[in-house]
């Protein structure tokens, strides 16, 4: 099965799910990750860096649209408040409505 090269938009690029991005660029597939300033090195060669706030849709949603596939992958650190990852959710599935 011949699988085509597709465009995808990774929150939480940075955190513990990092070799998903290294897979999905071995495959030839696209990715654009978000990341925190200062957090773009620990992203592998070949992935588009966008800067911005998982908690703030204006400063990477223009990004998202581009890609047909988005992977939530943002976390928060313990304690974690559940609140914060609900808003993470919810804003990540509205933004690639």
């Amino acid at each position: 099965m011949i699988m085509a090269h597709r465009s995808v938009f990774i929150t939480g690029g940075t955190g513990y799910f990092r070799r998903l991005i290294t897979e999905l660029l071995s495959r030839g597939h696209h990715v654009h990750a978000l990341v925190r300033r200062g957090s773009e090195h620990k992203l592998p060669p070949r992935c588009a860096v966008v800067i911005g706030d998982a908690l703030d849709a204006s400063s990477f949603a223009p990004s998202v649209r581009p890609a047909d596939t988005f992977v939530q992958l943002v976390s928060v650190p313990r304690p974690s408040p559940a609140n914060e990852c609900m808003k993470c959710d919810k804003l990540g599935t509205w933004i690639f409505q």
